[in-house]
């Protein structure tokens, strides 16, 4: 019985883990691209 909960807490923990990873793939995505259009905004900025 005791095994069953643990079972279902980890897979609670699971879930809230994977939403924080999401969250945290979306903050790092958003963050390379806009560090990448920062970049390529500067560089083309410096041709003209």
């Amino acid at each position: 019985m005791a095994g069953l909960f643990i079972y279902n807490d980890l897979k609670g923990i699971n879930r809230v883990t994977e939403k924080y990873i999401q969250i945290a793939v979306t903050f790092v995505t958003f963050s390379l691209s806009l560090f990448l259009a920062i970049e390529i905004a500067c560089w083309l900025t410096e041709d003209i």
